[in-house]
């Protein structure tokens, strides 16, 4: 049967045209989602370059490209949408870039083209965006003050809604545990609550960050790249993978680490309006406190003194300053330090009545124990003195926690690319036929599914008839000695020394596995190079806390994001900053060891990251976020985890530090997601056949790569297919299926 070949590409109008093509050029595509020799990668149909003439037809749809001095002229930078027919039925439809122009005296000659699959589209939307880039729902915004650390630190995140969490991961102070009488130290991170102001100790609110559900970034991405947003693309993805009914996706969070140490930074400027005003000493008749409950000072004669006493723990450095309801600012005293008595505050007018609000500004969290002000009339005709206190102000580091501001410095598309690294995931443009409107979506699941889901109505299809006879070669398809599945991070403390500490570890990185000739007890190495799959992230190894007064375990988890650089001054390691943070929040009661929550602190002025004094503590013991890697704790719950290799579960430690159950979490990443591809690449019997076909248009029209070829009796994968659409010869790659 003859065929034509027909190719649209859509023009500045929306309006898809028709080209023209020599008669003689070649044009052949390539079609394959996964390649046994690059398995990490997800690949599109492409096609060898081609050339399409200068005809009028084509000169009119490129705009004479050639001619740099036509205004409006077409856009080469951008891709094209295309469509390719074979007899006036669609084969591919895609994307078209025209790289250049041909030249011959001067004259253009033809247009040189190239045609790629939709998936492709996506870099092209996405380009080099970063994650801080996107806008997150205004329910994702939180304050950031002890109460709502505490709040979410306590939140459950099964609950419908709770997208923000604050797990329990520090980024400077080391945690321990231990109910010993002498390891009562104040300002230590033992998380042992003990009653009473000289055991101030625990967690410090200020070194715990929130942490957001993963799904809330890719509902962001899908916003931020639709068509209502301006772009001429809209990104949908299909939710086969990506899925609120999928545990191992939905409950997976990222830790808004952006710097190292706390957000509060040393430019951070705080305020609060001094409140609940009364007065304390003399006479009343001028200076009348209106509420206790407001910040409001109401007072009636002539003020032409004001002096201020305070007492605090510490030397902070605040300002204060004083506003009348019509005059404005009349007092403003700036870097005052530390605790003052009868300090004068400079007025720039003398009011005779009205109200006045009082503020302080600190860069520092500070607790004022004594907070008063003097009022004095000397120019009067007698001098009259009266004071108002309050009783206490504390001023607490307040800011506003924005997921766009705090969310890790990541480019969109490496955030998408670990994700299908992790779980194995491939991606192609289906189009998707609704009610009212026609769209292309992008099908994402994993590789198994895929294979299991997308195939046509008429997989398998015997293909001998077709091959042409003789032409075909058998390969080895194991192209490598090793393939290496990791995380580019692992440089924690304690996954940095996983090493050293674990004898299991085989010298591998935190979670690392290698798939070799050990894992298929073969005594001879193969031939080939080492293949590394690493998702771009960090993966951390948590810690279970033991009480260290008599060696029990307790129920607390912990992350610590340090290096291993230990400062015996403070007792922590040094602050890191590495790759973005995945783990799993595992909700889980501390009622049998409650935890020392410190909501209230004192900062050294000089160096913000540390501390003059803690202010104040208090028990939590209900449930909090344990960071896991695991979904659960409890392997008869779920053994799934995001390791790629099954280590030893951190939480499953036992006293003696041998584990309880050192191979129950088996789901990992390569056992649920790599496993049947690698393996069967790594099976003996596995080949890769090279043939030649010409295949009737019945199936070239209608495969999916998700098929199965029948050729001599035997059911085979498909690698690839190159198929030459002026001859219909298709150049096909083969794996055969040694295991199903």
């Amino acid at each position: 049967m003859k065929r034509t070949i027909q190719i649209f590409i859509k023009d500045v109008d929306g309006v898809f045209q028709r080209i023209d093509l020599f008669k003689d050029e070649t044009i052949s595509i390539t079609d394959k989602i996964q390649d046994v020799r690059d398995i990490a990668k997800v690949f599109t149909e492409f096609t060898q370059g081609f050339t399409v003439p200068s005809s009028k037809t084509n000169n009119k749809l490129f705009k004479h490209f050639y001619n740099a001095d036509i205004s409006n002229g077409f856009d080469a930078r951008s891709l094209s949408d295309a469509r390719i027919e074979i007899n006036n039925i669609n084969f591919k439809s895609g994307l078209i870039s025209l790289d250049g122009v041909d030249m011959k005296n001067n004259k253009p000659s033809g247009y040189r083209l190239t045609f790629y699959g939709k998936t492709v589209d996506l870099k092209d939307i996405i380009g080099d965006d970063d994650l801080s880039t996107l806008s997150f729902d205004d329910t994702l915004t939180k304050s950031y003050t002890p109460a709502e650390v505490e709040t979410l630190l306590t939140t459950n995140p099964a609950t419908a809604g709770n997208d923000i969490i604050a797990p329990l991961i520090t980024h400077t102070q080391r945690l321990f545990y231990n109910s010993s009488t002498s390891a009562h130290i104040n300002d230590s991170g033992n998380l042992y609550y003990h009653t009473g102001s000289s055991h101030d100790h625990g967690v410090r609110w200020d070194n715990i960050k929130y942490a957001i559900r993963v799904s809330k970034i890719i509902d962001a991405i899908k916003s931020k790249y639709s068509t209502t947003n301006g772009y001429a693309k809209s990104v949908i993805f299909s939710e086969e993978f990506f899925s609120s009914t999928n545990d191992q996706f939905h409950n997976l969070f990222m830790w808004m680490h952006r710097e190292k140490g706390s957000i509060i930074k040393e430019e951070d400027v705080f305020s609060v309006n001094v409140s609940n005003f009364s007065a304390t000493t003399g006479s009343t008749d001028y200076v009348s406190v209106i509420s206790t409950n407001t910040n409001i000072i109401s007072f009636t004669r002539r003020v032409s003194v004001i002096d201020l006493t305070t007492a605090m723990s510490g030397s902070p450095v605040y300002d204060v300053i004083v506003t009348h309801s019509t005059l404005g600012v009349i007092s403003e005293v700036l870097n005052i330090s530390g605790p003052k008595t009868n300090l004068n505050l400079p007025l720039s007018s003398f009011p005779s009545d009205g109200n006045i609000r009082v503020e302080i500004r600190s860069k520092s969290a500070i607790l004022f124990t004594t907070f008063t002000l003097g009022f004095s009339d000397i120019e009067g005709p007698t001098e009259q003195d009266v004071a108002v206190s309050s009783p206490g102000i504390n001023l607490i580091a307040t800011l506003t926690f924005v997921p766009k501001d705090e969310i890790p410095n990541m480019k969109i598309m490496d955030f998408l690319t670990g994700l299908f690294k992790m779980f194995n995931l491939t991606a192609f443009v289906e189009t998707q036929i609704g009610v009212l409107d026609i769209s292309d979506v992008i099908y994402v699941d994993t590789l198994d599914e895929f294979y299991k889901n997308k195939v046509s109505l008429g997989s398998p299809y015997s293909i001998d008839e077709y091959v042409v006879s003789g032409q075909h070669t058998v390969d080895s398809a194991l192209p490598y000695k090793e393939v290496s599945f990791s995380y580019e991070d692992t440089d924690t403390l304690l996954a940095k020394k996983h090493r050293e500490i674990d004898p299991t570890s085989l010298g591998d990185a935190w979670g690392e596995e290698r798939y070799n000739h050990i894992q298929q007890s073969i005594n001879t190495n193969f031939s080939g190079d080492v293949y590394d799959v690493e998702a771009p992230f960090g993966h951390m190894k948590f810690e279970r806390l033991i009480d260290g007064n008599n060696g029990s375990n307790t129920v607390i988890q912990w992350g610590y994001s340090a290096d291993d650089d230990f400062d015996e001054a403070t007792g922590n390691y040094g602050a890191y900053i590495g790759k973005p943070l995945l783990f799993y929040p595992v909700y889980t009661s501390v009622s049998s060891n409650p935890i020392s929550f410190v909501d209230s602190i004192v900062i050294n002025t000089d160096n913000p990251g540390e501390l003059d004094d803690f202010a104040d503590h208090k028990p939590i013991n209900g449930s909090i976020n344990m960071p896991s890697n695991s979904i659960s704790f409890d392997a008869s719950v779920s053994t799934k985890n995001i390791n790629f290799k099954n280590e030893n579960n951190e939480y499953n430690i036992d006293a003696s530090g041998s584990f309880s159950n050192p191979s129950g979490f088996v789901n990992t990443l390569f056992n649920q997601y790599y496993d049947t591809y690698i393996t069967q690449v790594f099976t003996k019997s596995n080949r890769i056949i090279k043939l030649k076909a010409f295949l009737p248009l019945r199936i070239l029209l209608n495969y999916t790569l998700a098929d199965k070829f029948i050729y001599k009796g035997r059911k085979h994968q498909i690698n690839s297919i190159t198929t030459n659409l002026n001859t219909g010869e298709s150049e096909i790659e083969l794996l055969n299926i040694v295991i199903e």
